[in-house]
């Protein structure tokens, strides 16, 4: 199940592999070109490195054969090698040879549980024998022994035209982001100018704007006619017809001194780097470039065809038109501006996308080296007598260092360490590499799903936050942090999908010949035809169909045979018959989830979370996008007139918020909050954790299954990994130590084991040895590099080690230089030894010692990797009992620390000797009415009465569920509202009448005391400027006293306390002043320095001798006065 609720990610990678990286370096195999000897504008030398072989299909992704969690331990990285053949090709005269080379050309970190991965298709018992948990399929990537993953990123669609009102002018901007393939995205706009009411475009690499006019005849629209019917249509005597032209006449007036196509092309040469000359001597060269811009970068979604210049430009002088008329309706008012907000305007960028992009970015600059490296070598030749066969001798002996990979190699290393892409410091890139975090099992496959909206910083993003209608079923509206990250960090929910990029030729090939189609072209005369409508794939207008309704059934019943080719499942069609348009969209990013159709059978004995796409096909479902959602009509069930009904009720929430019982019973902001505290919660984080390292890591000893809950916990990992414990919960007002956020808990339960849990930390070092891939290199030469690092006992070296400390513990280091396994640490405990060696060549100290070691932790586990250069690891381990401040939450956001620890001899207790596990406060319900948590308790009391589990799925239809629950109680002959007499623990007597009692679902967070508490003494750490204390528990620094803070210690009374902190135990310093001249001066009769005059010793805070030296370096003096003061008067 979790293999499917991953699987977007996998299967982005897989497409990465399979067909971008084929399709970058066939796109680019053929521009390495070095030419030599000009000669009556003919090259006689010419040299092509064909990278992938001719056909470009000669390329190799090598699986990695090493297990990851060998990986893991031994911080290697998890990577796969592209291999690549190169064929090289000389020509000189009439003589070509040639000679093919196989390299590597760059190492790619492989995605876990891919196509590409050693654990695919393992069976649950051989994962855990590799060490792996068999309740998660990856998704991730492991990179120098961390998990990393890329988080998906929601951006603009591409191919789809969006408008908007320019602020400040007032323009209307008609934008679309083109993409084709793996290529880059390309955006084109067309600018409407409020004032002087002409169009503009925009075209990558053309400086400025252009007329529109212009562009229309550069693309081969040369007559006004010709350009108004790809506007209006043929009929330019219609209304609508006459008002789209009357707008575009001050364009057309603009510019009417350029009327051909070869004056419009040298008008846009002057916006290129090469321009067209009066004299036109080289017109290949200027027209040349300028075509292959219109033909490459300007709209490339339409097509290029790199054969036929002229085809290319008039299809996109097609769309161009049918562009300008979707501004000037927008313009007349007839169609509405874009809400960009909508999902039918977004993607999601997956990890396999984004790493394309990286890809093709480096790949481009190592191209770029290939061609200056051999442009090089073949200038420098100074050979009398050149030929094929001796330049492609020359390139053969240098062709180690012609493609050389090691920027490239770095490039990609680089990226995938945090600085991501060509632009690491670019919006697009921010945050795309994350660290994969799993302090719980749902939180892992919560950040699995996650996709991330970059906004920029100030309050213009109120709207891009809030939820909008189009993202039901999609994204959860619970699941996202709340502050200034909200709306940000969105999850999918839990039926949602991302599709993945699929070829459109069989679908063009079905359509061309279906019946009623007809093929787009400059003389169609239906062009806009209301009752014609025409056809987009992927934003690329095809042509048009006389029968639209009956080719919709078609297509649509096509994607319902799973077996079919033409027309895959993932496939959309939106229906827009305002605008008689046809929209097919196949690209990858595109949000999907299964509906069930109208006229089809309920969905029964179907496990949804995670159900494979063909079942739920095979049963009458059809997954739908935002686009094609936004032209049907959804009911939930058993309403007439509708075309899908969802599949189930909880549709629209992620998988964390699934887990929470009774959800729709607390208001949104508890959710919200629930959602973040089940992710925090200290769990088994992972099945697999006796196998793992982890840099820090939560466990719980003694978790349960709650004993009501939603069966999805189950459904995802068997309940196989535990976060949380049902406890008794008292709900009373209990001596004053449970008030506002503070619970009671009960001593005993916690010396029994409740919530008891394990803190694992990692301690480790790595060896660092340059040129350890260097054979020749003696092991004294190694040993002797400056800045090499090696593991080692210190006490056993063989040379003296400098700055050994001494007051660290080097005793329990072994003969390798690893502490021994069960050892008992503390502050001063070494852990590993180690050693760097300086400029000089001396050997200095450079152990790992436990700094933040506690009271009790010991060593768990060590491992000392045997790949060279070595890696050392020391697994700690701390047993955590909870302790007052400690946080703890249930499933209701009814957060709360402990108060006070009680014995259980002085706990509260029933008449049927009873003791709570926690004593909650009442007081906390009204302002969070979190009725959910009540109805928890009262069901629980069925499920102990019963003895048996129960499942309560979200949104279960039962209006009153109270009542149900309550009469079940009843039933029983228990009391209704669970209600029981509390009697004191220490006088016997009567405390609480009604006391709500039952079974709750606790979870213990991972903030804890233990972890955040520090102090700090008279003689702590000071500033080296100020002399005043440092903040910061890491740098042995207290907690900050500001002046909110003194007032508050003043009020009551505490002024020592405030002279204390302010004083003695911060910057106090005594300094001598002359008492006429009020000047600080120097004076110590101690030391033999004297100063005439009366001089006074004062007492001032440091801070405040910096501020009048900082006053005096400005110019102005500030004297201090110095009189005696009689304390008794």
């Amino acid at each position: 199940m979790a293999k499917l609720l991953t699987q977007h990610n996998t299967m982005s990678f897989d497409n990465f592999i399979n067909r971008d990286i084929p399709r970058i370096i066939s796109d680019s195999r053929n521009i390495i070109r070095v030419l030599k000897n000009k000669e009556n504008n003919e090259y006689k030398t010419k040299v092509y490195f064909y990278i992938g072989g001719r056909n470009g299909k000669k390329i190799v992704y090598k699986i990695p054969k090493i297990n990851p969690n060998d990986c893991r331990l031994d911080g290697l990285t998890y990577e796969g090698i592209l291999e690549v053949d190169v064929e090289i090709v000389v020509s000189h005269g009439n003589n070509e040879v040639s000679k093919v080379e196989k390299i590597q050309l760059v190492k790619i970190p492989t995605m876990l549980h891919s196509e590409f991965c050693y654990l695919r298709n393992k069976s649950d018992s051989e994962l855990s024998t590799l060490g792996e948990s068999p309740y998660e399929r990856g998704g991730y990537f492991i990179v120098k022994g961390l998990e990393k993953l890329i988080l998906s990123q929601e951006d603009h669609a591409t191919n789809i035209i969006y408008t908007r009102i320019e602020s400040g002018s007032g323009n209307l901007i008609a934008t679309i982001d083109s993409k084709y393939g793996s290529s880059a995205t390309e955006k084109f706009s067309l600018v409407y100018e409020k004032k002087s009411k002409t169009i503009f475009a925009t075209i990558p690499f053309l400086k400025g704007s252009i007329p529109i006019i212009i562009l229309f005849r550069a693309l081969g629209l040369e007559t006004e006619r010709d350009i108004l019917e790809s506007i209006c249509g043929s009929d330019l005597s219609s209304n609508i017809a006459k008002l789209l032209g009357d707008e575009m006449i001050l364009s057309i007036n603009e510019v009417n001194q350029i009327y051909t196509q070869e004056m419009a092309l040298k008008c846009l040469s002057i916006l290129t780097k090469v321009q067209a000359d009066r004299n036109n001597t080289n017109p290949m060269k200027w027209k040349g470039n300028l075509l292959y811009i219109l033909n490459n970068r300007l709209l490339p979604h339409v097509g290029t065809n790199i054969d036929d210049y002229i085809v290319s430009l008039k299809n996109k002088s097609v769309f161009l038109g049918y562009m300008t008329r979707h501004l000037l309706t927008t313009q007349l008012g007839l169609r509405e501006i874009t809400d960009r907000d909508s999902l039918i305007y977004k993607r999601v960028r997956l990890p396999g996308e984004i790493m394309n992009d990286m890809f093709r970015d480096f790949y481009e600059e190592y191209l770029k080296g290939v061609k200056n490296k051999t442009d090089k070598l073949i200038e420098l030749d100074k050979k009398a007598i050149i030929s094929a066969e001796t330049i492609l001798s020359d390139i053969s002996e240098s062709i180690n260092n012609i493609l050389d990979n090691s920027d490239f190699q770095r490039s990609i290393n680089t990226s995938f360490m945090g600085r991501w892409g060509k632009n690491p410091s670019s919006s697009r890139n921010e945050g795309v590499l994350q660290g994969y975090l799993r302090h719980s099992f749902m939180e892992g496959m919560s950040h699995l799903r996650r996709v991330h909206l970059h906004l920029p910083d100030g309050p213009n993003t109120m709207e891009q936050r809030r939820l909008h209608n189009s993202q039901w079923g999609y994204y959860c509206p619970v699941e996202t942090p709340d502050g200034s990250s909200i709306g940000q960090h969105k999850h999918l929910c839990q039926t949602c999908t991302v599709s993945v990029e699929y070829d459109t030729l069989y679908l063009r090939e079905w359509i061309e010949t279906d019946n009623g189609f007809e093929k787009l072209n400059l003389k169609s005369v239906n062009r806009y035809n209301p009752n014609i409508h025409k056809i987009f794939i992927n934003g690329d207008w095809i042509g048009t169909h006389s029968n639209p309704k009956e080719f919709v059934n078609r297509f649509r019943k096509k994607r319902q045979n799973i077996e079919d080719n033409d027309v895959h499942w993932s496939y959309s069609l939106a229906w827009i018959i305002r605008d008689s348009e046809i929209r097919i969209l196949t690209t990858a990013g595109r949000m999907m989830r299964p509906l069930r159709m109208n006229g089809k059978a309920e969905l029964k004995n179907i496990e949804l979370l995670g159900c494979e796409p063909e079942l739920l096909i095979k049963k009458g479902c059809e997954y739908i996008d935002p686009s094609e959602s936004d032209t049907i009509l959804i009911g939930m069930s058993g309403e007439d007139n509708v075309t899908h009904y969802e599949i189930t009720k909880t549709a629209s929430l992620g998988l964390t918020a699934l887990t929470l019982p009774f959800i729709e019973h607390n208001p949104i902001a508890r959710n919200l909050y629930a959602t973040q505290q089940s992710r925090a919660a200290v769990s088994v984080y992972a099945s697999n954790f006796r196998s793992r390292m982890d840099q820090k890591a939560s466990l719980l000893h003694y978790g349960q299954s709650p004993i009501v809950n939603t069966g999805v916990v189950e459904k995802l990992n068997n309940n196989k990994a535990p976060y949380g414990i049902n406890i008794i919960v008292a709900i009373a007002a209990c001596s004053g130590y449970n008030q506002e956020d503070a619970i009671i808990i009960n001593k005993s339960a916690i010396e029994n084991g409740l919530f008891v849990s394990s803190y694992y930390t990692t301690h480790s070092l790595r060896e660092e040895i340059s040129n350890s891939s260097d054979k020749k290199l003696k092991k004294k030469d190694i040993q002797n590099k400056v800045g090499n690092i090696f593991i080692i006992n210190p006490k056993m070296a063989k040379q003296d080690i400098l700055n050994m400390h001494s007051n660290w513990d080097y005793s329990l280091l072994d003969d390798n230089g690893i502490i021994k396994k069960g050892s008992p640490i503390n502050e001063n405990t070494v852990l590993i030894g180690g050693y760097m060696i300086d400029s000089k060549g001396n050997w200095i100290d450079n152990s790992v010692v436990a700094k933040n070691a506690h009271k009790g932790e010991y060593v768990e586990k060590v491992h000392l990797s045997k790949s060279i250069p070595r890696i050392a690891k020391v697994l700690t381990n701390e047993i955590r009992f909870p302790i007052v401040g400690d946080k703890f939450a249930s499933r209701a956001a009814q957060k709360a620390v402990i108060g006070i620890i009680v014995p259980k001899e002085n706990m509260p207790y029933t008449k049927e000797g009873i003791v709570p596990d926690i004593i909650f406060n009442p007081h906390s319900f009204p302002s969070r009415m979190t009725i959910g948590y009540f109805l928890e308790m009262l069901t629980g009391n069925i499920g102990l009465k019963t003895g048996r589990l129960i499942e309560v799925p979200n949104f279960n239809g039962l209006s009153e569920p109270h009542e149900n629950i309550m009469g079940v109680l009843t039933k029983m002959k228990e009391d209704p509202n669970s209600e029981y007499k509390l009697y004191s623990g220490t006088s016997g007597k009567l405390v609480c009448s009604e006391a709500c009692m039952g079974p709750i679902f606790y979870q213990r967070l991972k903030q804890m005391v233990t972890d955040k508490i520090y102090a700090r003494g008279e003689y702590g750490p000071k500033d080296a400027i100020t002399k005043q204390p440092v903040g910061g528990r890491a740098r042995g620094g207290g907690l900050k006293i500001g002046t909110m803070e003194c007032d508050a210690l003043l009020s009551h009374g505490m002024s020592q306390f405030v002279k204390e902190i302010f004083w003695d135990k911060s910057d106090s310093y005594e300094m001598c002043v002359d008492t006429k001249s009020g000047n600080i001066v120097a004076h110590n009769p101690d030391r033999g320095i004297y100063h005439d005059g009366d001089v006074r010793t004062v007492q001032v805070p440091y801070a405040f001798k910096l501020l009048l030296q900082e006053i005096k370096s400005m110019g102005v003096s500030c004297n201090i006065g110095v009189e005696d003061y009689d304390i008794e008067s």
